[in-house]
């Protein structure tokens, strides 16, 4: 059995920053690996009249008041912000923390948040396969002098990242539990996989993962990390 790092997942709904910070602090002197938090801007529970504070501005505020942690998101929309303007946020986030980013990215399901925020919500298809499209793109500008590419969805064009994260790579996990969509994009293109359900539906999706790996000539091996936080629910 390989190492196994435990994490804090922090839903951030109701606190403020000093909370946020008292808890980032307590989980790293316990000798925490990570601590991860939703990307929403208002609750996930009715009524919304609790405070969220905004998921990256907030993972940048931790990663300077601790020393050790692991922060990042745990599933990054990637609708929420254009994959370019998130590639800089990211790479600026890593470089500062000398390599504490943990980056995690979905295609997001909260139609009423994208819907009050004015964000087109799109089919599971299409959701998934902008979240395709991001993740190229991230992983170009993380790793090219210039990024070029043009997809249905976004396209880039010699967009240039500088500097480049400190993690070299900067490791991608990709947060869905689909089988007809998510699983393909994380078996082609992620480097951790976060899901969480019973194991019984754990042992069907890696099933459905290694086939799909084996379709791009991966080992699903290295994917294969899920965590109790949080669902993708692609179709």
């Amino acid at each position: 059995m390989g190492k196994i790092s435990l994490g804090v997942y922090l839903n951030n709904e109701g606190f403020t920053y000093p909370e946020i910070r008292k808890i980032a602090q307590k989980s790293e002197e316990l000798g925490f690996k990570y601590l991860v938090m939703p990307d929403h801007f208002y609750p996930m529970r009715l009524p919304l009249t609790e405070p969220v504070l905004e998921a990256w501005v907030t993972i940048a505020s931790l990663l300077r008041d601790t020393s050790k942690l692991m922060i990042g998101p745990l599933v990054t929309c990637a609708a929420y912000r254009y994959p370019s303007a998130l590639a800089k946020m990211a790479a600026t986030v890593d470089h500062i923390s000398e390599g504490r980013l943990s980056f995690g990215i979905g295609a997001c399901w909260y139609k009423e948040e994208f819907d009050a925020y004015g964000i087109p919500f799109r089919s599971a298809r299409e959701r998934m396969e902008m979240l395709r499209e991001a993740i190229i793109i991230l992983r170009k500008m993380w790793s090219e002098e210039k990024a070029t590419f043009a997809g249905k969805y976004f396209k880039v064009d010699n967009a240039v990242c500088l500097p480049k994260p400190y993690q070299r790579p900067l490791p991608i996990m990709v947060g869905s539990g689909g089988e007809k969509y998510g699983l393909r994009v994380v078996a082609e293109l992620a480097d951790k996989w976060n899901w969480f359900g019973s194991p019984e539906e754990y042992s069907n999706k890696i099933d459905k993962i290694a086939k799909y790996c084996d379709e791009f000539g991966r080992d699903c091996s290295c994917l294969l990390y899920t965590s109790d936080a949080a669902d993708e629910l692609d179709g």
